[in-house]
């Protein structure tokens, strides 16, 4: 099959650096390699946007032509429907692929692949990373500076990064805060663990809890909800949507906690699953507490604990 060239395209493959005419290659070129059609080399649809890529190599063009070629656009359907040149002569259709598909080449597939992805990153996910932003570590990864332990303390340890807390012999419980209180803040961390576990992040005054794990009252998985401890221990609009689809079992999952005014909220990997829980009674500062559930033995990890306070 024969395939027409894209207004005001050229043929670069033959432009690779030589000592008779000193041409820089382009970088399609160098990916495709000497011999090879820069065109049949590329995956579809790459091929089709390999003029565009190459245009500022051309031989004897200005700095304003260079930027000429880059104004040209590819229409959605010139990218799905155009076809794929013929194999070139000399190569079986089984044979092109293999020797196609460059290191490089892959490279820069999987690059251009990524980009796409990116742009299609669901809404959630974005304004978890907007969140984000200005976030610092209130865990060192080394030592447990700046947290109030327990003496003695046979609870926590830190382990390559870790944070590592669990049981003693006795299955009594603990749990470890920062020496800082705080109140409006966001609280980005990563925690794992394997098993029936009773966890959770302590915050505000009373205090509030952000459950991780079984709730012993309701004997089922209550992660991301939020424990009052009153007559309503884990309100409608507090508690967690969707924690099955989202939630990784025995992996890290990475959980961000909003809280400003009487207003909190959750995301889980990237996905808001408590959105804007609202209670004034929770209104004064506190130090952050991690917990140890008395009475069953458990074993719980917490790794790039960060923190903004938002006033």
């Amino acid at each position: 099959m024969q395939v027409k060239p894209l207004p005001g395209a050229r043929n670069t493959s033959h432009l690779r650096r030589s000592p008779r005419n000193g041409v820089r290659a382009s970088p399609i070129a160098r990916l495709a390699g000497p011999g090879r059609s820069i065109s049949s080399a590329l995956p579809a649809p790459l091929w089709q946007i390999e003029n565009v890529l190459d245009a500022p190599f051309r031989r004897g063009q200005t700095s304003s032509e260079i930027d000429q070629p880059m104004k040209t656009k590819l229409s959605y359907s010139q990218v799905r429907q155009t076809p794929r040149p013929a194999t070139p002569a000399g190569w079986s259709s089984s044979e092109k692929p293999q020797a196609a598909l460059t290191p490089r080449l892959a490279t820069f597939s999987i690059a251009v692949l990524a980009g796409w992805l990116c742009l299609a990153a669901p809404q959630a996910l974005i304004a978890a990373e907007g969140h984000a932003r200005g976030l610092r570590p209130i865990f060192n990864g080394k030592s447990l500076a700046g947290w109030r332990e327990s003496e003695p303390n046979p609870f926590w340890q830190v382990r390559h990064g870790v944070l590592i807390g669990e049981n003693d012999p006795a299955r009594r419980g603990d749990v470890l805060y920062t020496q800082k209180a705080y109140k409006d803040f966001v609280l980005d961390f990563e925690v794992r663990w394997s098993g029936e576990i009773d966890s959770g992040i302590m915050l505000r005054k009373p205090e509030l809890q952000l459950q991780l794990g079984v709730s012993r009252s309701l004997k089922r998985d209550m992660s991301c909800s939020f424990y009052t401890g009153g007559r309503d221990i884990y309100p409608r609009t507090g508690r967690a949507k969707d924690l099955e689809k989202y939630f990784k079992p025995g992996k890290w999952n990475h959980i961000l906690l909003r809280a400003e005014g009487d207003t909190f909220t959750v995301w889980l990997n990237g996905k808001e699953v408590v959105s804007h829980y609202t209670n004034p009674k929770y209104s004064d500062p506190a130090p952050i507490g991690l917990q140890i559930h008395p009475g069953l033995k458990m074993k719980v990890e917490y790794r790039g604990i960060r923190l903004r306070e938002l006033r």
